[in-house]
């Protein structure tokens, strides 16, 4: 048995480790098997490697969800408007045409949304902004284009 699901990997002077829930795990090589690692017989440096590797998952979890939510709230808005997706949107913005004025200002919106959370995302990540939902997250971004702006 393998043991907990992995959460990252790393590897240190040619000795590969695995980071999981229940601890750090050492390749053994003659065995070709992962090996627990006791706490107390971790070195400083294999310490630091397993909370780095934490730390790095945590922030992709993190950065996953906040653009899922993101992508969301550029969808929702289209569809609000009729559109399929804000992907479709941008179909209508290149050449002249009765959506194109109200899809341009969507889209630019959606551009104007994506730098902003360029912007946001290392302080959502170290904390200093709270989003524990998609309405958090959608008060920290530009407002979209009322209808018939």
């Amino acid at each position: 048995m393998r043991g907990s699901k992995p959460k990252g990997n790393f590897e240190t002077d040619g000795v590969k480790y695995e980071v999981r829930d229940d601890g750090l795990y050492k390749l053994d090589t003659t065995e070709k098997t992962w090996k627990l690692i006791p706490e107390a017989d971790q070195t400083e440096g294999e310490k630091f490697n397993v909370n780095f590797t934490e730390m790095q998952s945590e922030q992709k979890d993190v950065t996953v969800q906040i653009n899922k939510w993101t992508a969301e709230i550029l969808d929702e808005q289209a569809k609000a408007k009729g559109y399929d997706d804000i992907k479709s949107v941008r179909t209508y913005t290149g050449y002249p045409n009765i959506y194109q004025k109200e899809c341009s200002e969507l889209a630019q919106w959606s551009s104007n949304t994506w730098l902003v959370l360029d912007k946001i995302l290392p302080m959502i990540i170290d904390g200093s902004i709270a989003i524990t939902s998609k309405e958090d997250l959608k008060a920290q971004l530009p407002k979209a284009p009322e209808q018939g702006e």
